[in-house]
């Protein structure tokens, strides 16, 4: 309780300036990513694992080329290599020589959890904003009779009913989040009783198909556009 007293005026102090929480929020992340180094995001037998594996590369990409545009729009890119600085306040923190006392440490599985986890609420948040809400319910329906081509998702409760209760999963987590989960999952919720565990599993899942079928909808948009201009020509 004393830490989060002690963080609270630097929480307001963001809060009104909107700018610089993006600026702290991009550096972070990104110092988390280059921990994380989804170069090598394929583990096998562990979560970190079976979470980017199940994200897919597609989302990945997107998620890192997002992180570099929103760097950019701050003025928050390196001159040299163009990537996105990265920094957290432990480093001037230190630089000031304050005495610090290490808690918790994140090492690369954790901070690749982290980081597909954030691009995936992310992506659904994107995505979603993108459409309008009867056609994102059919995405999330396409997505789920997509799903059901492969292997039983693992954590699936016996009762969940595949589109409509995918559909109430993504609207839940993207209202709540995964730090107010169990609010996402009482009895009222209409949810069948999911742990975490397996609802972020679909929730992956669930993403990836959603990102291929946004990108296939963009393409077909252009290709419309293309072919709509073409005609329009003497």
């Amino acid at each position: 309780m004393e830490a989060i007293k002690s963080i609270l005026p630097d929480c307001e102090l963001l809060c009104s300036r909107p700018a610089d929480f993006g600026r702290k929020s991009v550096m972070l992340l990104q110092a988390v990513l280059n921990t994380a180094d989804l170069n090598e995001y394929k583990l096998k037998g562990n979560k970190a694992g079976k979470v980017a594996d199940s994200l897919g590369l597609g989302v990945l990409k997107w998620g890192r080329s997002e992180l570099k545009r929103w760097a950019e729009s701050l003025d928050l890119v390196d001159n040299d290599t163009r990537n996105p600085l990265s920094a957290v306040a432990i480093e001037y923190m230190q630089k000031q020589g304050s005495q610090l006392e290490v808690t918790a440490k994140l090492d690369k599985k954790s901070c690749r959890v982290i980081h597909c986890q954030v691009f995936q609420q992310t992506r659904l948040r994107s995505i979603s904003l993108s459409h309008g809400t009867d056609e994102f319910g059919q995405m999330v329906s396409k997505a789920s009779l997509e799903l059901e081509k492969g292997s039983p998702w693992q954590g699936r409760p016996l009762e969940w009913a595949t589109g409509l209760d995918d559909l109430k999963l993504v609207d839940g987590i993207l209202n709540y989040g995964y730090g107010s989960f169990d609010t996402l999952t009482q009895p009222d919720s209409g949810l069948p009783s999911i742990s975490i565990d397996a609802a972020q599993m679909r929730l992956v899942q669930l993403c990836r198909e959603l990102h291929h079928l946004h990108v296939s909808h963009e393409r077909m948009q252009i290709a419309h556009s293309s072919a709509a201009f073409d005609s329009s020509k003497p």
